[in-house]
Order: structure tokens, then C-alpha cells, then sequence
């Protein structure tokens, strides 16, 4: 029991020194896709997309302490990566209907064309947003 508290202590430590940056989440998120694509229960499915927003706000949390005057690069494609999730985690809150999904994935489009050149593909983020938008999303 002691040896567990100590190791999640320890990893909670490493994680507070070392906030993921945009590939570690980029992972992190296909990661949780495939498990989501895999689960029945929308209950679970929205858990887990809880604690990966969870993730997001504590390495955001971390960057502004380590870095409080100006942001890293890092921070900035972590930062642009949340706005792309941001819709979808805000979803959870709402009726997930098809409708709705439509136009989450219409936001998620329009705010990263936005932030970037408006004839361009979607950014990594976006695209990968919106794969995660579609498994939570009725068919």
C-alpha cells in the first residue's frame, strides 16, 4: 500500500516538473480515441474525456508556473490544441445529438481557420478534435 502512495506521489511530482507538450497530448489523445471507440457506456466515454480536459488544464496550470511572464512554444501548440477540444469538452455539458455534433465540428473548422490561413487544411489539433468529436457522436 505504502509503495503505491509513494509511486503515485513520485509520478505526480514528475508530472508537475514536466507538463506534457503538444505530442504528448497529441498521443494522449489517440490514445483515448481508441479507447473511447472501443466503449459502450457514454458515461465512461464522457469520463474519460473529463480527465483528459483534467489533463490539459493542469499541464496548462503548469506552464503559466514555470513560465509565468511569457509562454514557451510548447505552451503556445498546447494552448491552440485545448481551443481545438474545447468545443467538444463543452458538448459534454450538453445533449449530444447529431445536431449539435454538426455544429461542433463546424466551430472547431471555423476557429482554427481563424487562428490560421483561411484556404488551409485544418491543423493537426482540429483534425484530431474532430475524430475524437466522432465517437461520442450518434451515427
Amino acid at each position: 500500500m505504502y509503495v503505491i502512495t509513494l509511486i503515485f506521489f513520485l509520478s505526480s511530482f514528475t508530472v508537475l516538473a514536466n507538463p506534457l507538450n503538444f505530442e504528448g497530448f497529441l498521443r494522449e489523445s489517440k490514445k483515448i480515441r481508441k479507447e473511447i471507440m472501443v466503449e459502450k457506456s457514454f458515461e465512461v466515454k464522457k469520463k474519460k474525456l473529463k480527465s483528459f480536459e483534467t489533463l490539459f488544464n493542469d499541464s496548462l496550470r503548469q506552464y503559466k508556473e514555470l513560465n509565468p511572464e511569457e509562454g514557451s512554444a510548447d505552451e503556445d501548440r498546447v494552448i491552440k490544441f485545448y481551443y481545438s477540444f474545447e468545443p467538444v469538452f463543452e458538448l459534454l455539458a450538453a445533449e449530444i445529438s447529431k445536431e449539435n455534433c454538426k455544429k461542433v465540428s463546424h466551430k472547431i473548422s471555423l476557429e482554427d481557420r481563424d487562428a490560421g490561413d483561411v484556404n488551409s487544411k485544418l491543423s493537426v489539433g482540429a483534425e484530431e478534435a474532430i475524430q475524437v468529436l466522432k465517437t461520442i457522436c450518434p451515427k
